[in-house]
């Protein structure tokens, strides 16, 4: 009997023993099964997350393109807006003083464009005509020259030696006569030549009255410092190598100037044309002849008489277009 006591007393150890370890495995499994799920629902949401976090970014990205779009054709818009606007601004700037000093309001003056192209059609004309003056007062100088070679003593000599085809002295009074004219005339013709070439100036024209302008820059220049020097010369002073050169530079400059004031000259009417005509082949010829010296003496004067002759040609043709300009 006791040994069947000891036997079920080892026997319900080992089956609470059994059940114990049951219960222990079951834990453990309870355990795991939680631990799969609350991984398996932390990874779903992690991977809604980064597929709200990628949506959320992809609209950013596209909602950046447009924007960066919009503003690129904003600034294009602007660009383009501003861009005519200033040309706008640049025309009107070039015709807008000359209505202001008329006396007309801005708002008037933009009216029409016809009253546009009456202002400019009149301030070519002004100009045209101040070129004229100009040009008749050099060829007034010109036939004084002519006279003093006549009547003064010394003029023969003079005023080709002030021109810088000819070495030789003179009397002290004649000298400053000459000297003075010779001041005087580059101003004048200088001055009228350019507003000349300035009154045909187009928006394609503009680089050739630059190159004109320049050459004659260079032409007053050279004559100023030739006649400095050839003053001295004829009062009996030092003669400089230097003389030469700047003749030939005046000269020559002014054929340049002459020939490409003939390219955008406004050519009508069969004064326009003799006009045209003298100042592309004539004067370009009188010049080489004069600086060569071919023909002597004689040569000289026939040549330097050719120019009050071109001189009052062009004070002519510039009245003319002028004239016709007030007319339309």
């Amino acid at each position: 009997m006791a040994k069947k006591k000891l036997e079920k007393k080892i026997s319900s150890k080992k089956s609470e023993e059994i059940k114990k370890k049951r219960k222990k495995l079951s834990s453990r499994k309870a355990l795991a099964k939680f631990a799969n799920s609350n991984l398996n629902s932390d990874k779903s949401q992690k991977l809604k997350q980064s597929k709200k976090s990628a949506a959320k970014r992809s609209a950013n990205e596209d909602q950046l393109k447009n924007t960066t779009v919009e503003t690129r054709n904003d600034t294009l818009k602007f660009a383009n807006t501003d861009a005519t606007s200033w040309r706008k601004m640049r025309q009107d700037a070039s015709v807008v003083p000359a209505a202001l000093v008329s006396g007309e309001t801005l708002s008037e003056f933009k009216s029409t464009p016809e009253n546009r192209v009456q202002r400019l059609s009149k301030m070519s004309s002004e100009i045209l005509s101040n070129a004229s003056v100009l040009l008749a007062i050099a060829t007034g100088i010109a036939i004084l020259f002519a006279i003093v070679m006549a009547t003064l003593p010394g003029g023969v000599d003079a005023v080709p030696a002030m021109g810088g085809v000819l070495q030789a002295t003179a009397p002290l009074k004649t000298a400053q006569i000459v000297f003075f004219l010779d001041i005087l005339f580059p101003i004048t013709f200088g001055a009228g030549f350019a507003l000349l070439a300035t009154a045909f100036q187009t928006r394609g024209s503009r680089p050739i009255v630059r190159m004109i302008l320049t050459a004659l820059l260079f032409v007053v220049l050279a004559d100023f410092s030739e006649n400095a020097l050839v003053f001295k010369a004829l009062t009996g002073g030092e003669t400089y190598s230097v003389q030469w050169p700047l003749t030939v530079i005046k000269y020559a400059m002014l054929g340049i100037s002459a020939v490409l004031l003939s390219a955008i000259m406004v050519v009508s009417g069969v004064l326009g044309t003799i006009a045209m005509l003298f100042l592309r082949f004539v004067f370009p010829l009188s010049i080489a002849f004069l600086v060569a010296g071919i023909g002597g003496r004689f040569g000289s004067d026939v040549v330097g008489a050719s120019f009050p002759i071109g001189l009052l040609l062009l004070a002519l043709y510039a009245n003319s277009v002028a004239s016709s300009k007030t007319d339309t």
